[in-house]
């Protein structure tokens, strides 16, 4: 009863929140790149990538400045691979 309606509510909220800030990229591995604020740390944000390949990941506690130079990169592939990949604990979520 009460407790399947919230557990829908919640679903549908977090892929609202995952979907909305998802912004597109010119890449050949990353399809899109979103951030959600970290629940602890101000200066850092759960990064979001989808990828070509498939699945869609959360990279915990990166700082916010490596998300801004991720986004502002020529090569998104490249900086991911080499600043992020590997370096952050993550959670596939699709």
């Amino acid at each position: 009863g009460k407790s399947h309606l919230k557990k829908t509510a919640k679903t549908e909220i977090e892929k609202v929140t995952i979907g909305v800030e998802m912004l597109l990229v010119e890449s050949s591995q990353i399809k899109s790149i979103g951030h959600l604020p970290h629940p602890v740390h101000s200066h850092k944000r759960n990064l979001v990538i989808r990828f070509h390949r498939g699945g869609l990941y959360v990279y915990e506690g990166v700082e916010a400045k490596l998300v801004q130079d991720l986004l502002m990169s020529e090569s998104h592939g490249s900086f991911f691979n080499n600043e992020i990949k590997d370096k952050y604990t993550f959670e596939k979520i699709e």
